[in-house]
């Protein structure tokens, strides 16, 4: 019976031995795993104001040849730092300077400020911002802005392009949604040779295509 015994004993040591060894490994394999840490760059996207372009075409004849533009001095404000580059602009507010006009034309540009912003009122400047604006899908995406000009504020479709940092936003507009057609007829009047066509009729459109380039700030952590 001692011999039973004392093996039953011997045993039992042994297995708490085991048991007691598989437990310790356990902690040490669990210990020694490293932890992961993250590497991915997180970026803030803000407004460049150096890098802007506020750019426009109109078009004149019947076969609508274009006319492009632009404006020198006009401000944006309200843009947020963002991770996400296009809710840098989704409280943007901008103001255009009409006196800035520049076509590169020094006799043409004069008469644009004269006898087509100045007919409208509060004809010094031309405000408006961003109304919404949604995140881009493979580098496009859509905008609502609002544009107060002669008097009036109204909501215009626009869409973007987004490749890398450089975002580009364009919308097609028709002046006579804000009762601009004395304006653009004033102005078909006083250069109504040039406006004329191989038809023989001078006509100046109201449409007009606007477009925005700005190439983002961009900083990552």
């Amino acid at each position: 019976m001692k011999t039973i015994n004392i093996s039953l004993i011997a045993i039992a040591t042994l297995f708490m031995i085991s048991c007691g060894s598989e437990e310790s490994t356990e902690k040490t394999s669990e210990e020694a795993v490293p932890v992961e840490k993250s590497t991915e760059l997180i970026c803030e996207y803000s407004y460049d104001e150096s890098t802007t372009k506020l750019t426009w075409t109109s078009f004149k004849t019947s076969a609508r040849v274009a006319v492009g533009g632009s404006f020198d001095t006009y401000s944006v404000n309200n843009t947020d730092a963002s991770n996400s580059e296009t809710a840098v602009f989704q409280n943007a507010t901008f103001s255009i300077v009409t006196a800035s006009v520049n076509t590169g034309n020094t006799e043409r540009d004069p008469k644009l400020v004269q006898f087509f912003f100045n007919t409208m009122i509060e004809s010094d400047t031309i405000k408006g911002g961003i109304r919404k604006i949604s995140e881009a899908v493979d580098g496009k995406g859509a905008a609502i802005i609002y544009i107060d000009m002669n008097g009036m504020e109204r909501d215009v479709n626009a869409t973007y392009t987004l490749h890398g940092t450089e975002l580009t936003l364009s919308a097609n507009i028709d002046v006579a949604n804000w009762d601009a057609t004395n304006a653009i007829d004033a102005l078909n009047t006083e250069c109504k040779d040039l406006h004329t066509g191989d038809d023989g009729v001078s006509k100046l459109w109201s449409e007009v295509t606007i477009e925005i380039y700005t190439n983002l700030a961009k900083e990552c952590n």
